[in-house]
């Protein structure tokens, strides 16, 4: 694909994105479109949005994902035995895996897969757990 053409498609993605923002159709339709979008786009196999509920950051929309996946991995707070959350020292709750890696800013930028902000992006998560320890990922690695 030439330089030209990619930059064409990105301007039209932004484009549908800002016509979609630009929408009054609710938050709830928002997001479940802009996850066709950026499925669609990036070629991703399954995209996810989690918005804040209370102390927690469960799924608000997928795509792509397993339902089995969304019920087992829908909480990123560690729970103990009696389902209770587990608090660091501090007394926030212990967020698990990537997405609480990027939510309480635990990323080095030098790794391949975070970007200087602290996004994560990976193209292959059987790569990426092939290739790493769980030390560099930052935290347990969950499905």
């Amino acid at each position: 694909m030439t330089h030209k053409k990619i930059v064409e498609e990105e301007r039209e993605a932004v484009l549908d994105l800002l016509r979609l923002i630009n929408r009054d159709d609710g938050i709830q339709e928002l997001i479940r479109d802009v996850t066709i979008l950026v499925r669609d786009w990036t070629g991703c196999e399954a995209v996810g949005v989690r918005l804040r509920e209370g102390e927690d950051f469960p799924y608000f929309e997928t795509r792509g994902f397993p339902e089995e996946h969304v019920r087992l991995e829908n909480r990123l707070c560690t729970v103990d035995e009696k389902d209770e959350m587990i608090r660091d020292s501090e007394g926030n709750p212990v967020l698990e895996c990537m997405c609480g890696n990027v939510l309480c800013g635990r990323f080095d930028p030098t790794l391949p897969f975070f970007t200087e902000s602290g996004s994560f992006w990976t193209h292959s998560t059987s790569e990426l757990l092939a290739s790493t320890s769980e030390e560099d990922r930052q935290a347990r690695t969950r499905n």
